[in-house]
Parts: C-alpha cells; sequence; structure tokens
C-alpha cells in the first residue's frame, strides 16, 4: 500500500519562531512564518528522507499531484491552462482578513507591505520589500 501510495502533505504558512537559518534575514520571524512546510513521498519510493531547497510554493502541489500522470493541464472550470513558471513570489502581509467574511470576499484587499522573494529564500538579497 506504502508503495503504491503517493503521499502529500502541505501546510498554508510557517511558524514565526527564531530559526538559525533565518538570521541574517531583516525580518527573520516574518521569513519562518512565510516559509510552509511541503513533504512529498512518490509512488515506489523508500528513500531516506531527505532536505530539497528547490524554490517552491504551495501552488507547485498541483504539479507533484499530477506528476507523471495522465491528467489534463487545463481548469475544468475556467478552461485555462494551468503554469508552473515563477520568477518570483509575491507575499501579502498585514491585509485585512476576517474568516467569517472571506468566505463571501470576490476579490482580496491589497493593503499593507508587499514582499517579493525569489530563488534561494535564505539569501538577504532575495528579498524585496515594497510599502
Amino acid at each position: 500500500c506504502y508503495d503504491n501510495t503517493r503521499i502529500i502533505i502541505v501546510a498554508d504558512h510557517g511558524y514565526d519562531l527564531d530559526f538559525p537559518i533565518f538570521s541574517s534575514l531583516e525580518d527573520p520571524l516574518f521569513s519562518a512564518y512565510v516559509n510552509p512546510l511541503l513533504l512529498f513521498k512518490d509512488f515506489n519510493s523508500n528513500e531516506k528522507v531527505k532536505t530539497d531547497m528547490t524554490f517552491m510554493t504551495n501552488a507547485d502541489t498541483l504539479f507533484l499531484a499530477k506528476k507523471d500522470l495522465n491528467l489534463s493541464n487545463i481548469n475544468p472550470f475556467t478552461k485555462k491552462e494551468f503554469i508552473q513558471e515563477k520568477e518570483e513570489v509575491l507575499i501579502l502581509e498585514k491585509n485585512e482578513w476576517n474568516a467569517n467574511e472571506q468566505r463571501t470576499w470576490k476579490q482580496f484587499k491589497l493593503g499593507g507591505t508587499k514582499t517579493f522573494v525569489k530563488d534561494n529564500i535564505f539569501d538577504p538579497s532575495n528579498w524585496k520589500k515594497i510599502e
């Protein structure tokens, strides 16, 4: 059963703990908070757990799930193609958020600070904040 199973565990966010690996960054707690857990075990894999530092986001979960499977790359609702290309990711912070109201939102309000990150997230030069 284990060999015939692809397992993906993904968190929606990290936690603002003081990890030494983020210590050189401007805001180490924020950087840890926006670095969620992503675990992937492929079919027939029985290797030891390893760390892969490839730049990924939660949006990559779809591509991990359909890897090597003969599934369409077209969103069945929008009819647009799913794409995985990314050079940098925009992180929105300090936005208005209320779980009871969010269910009815058609658009998100882009307030507060915006942060762009790319490539190696542990390199301070790869983080850019815009107020």
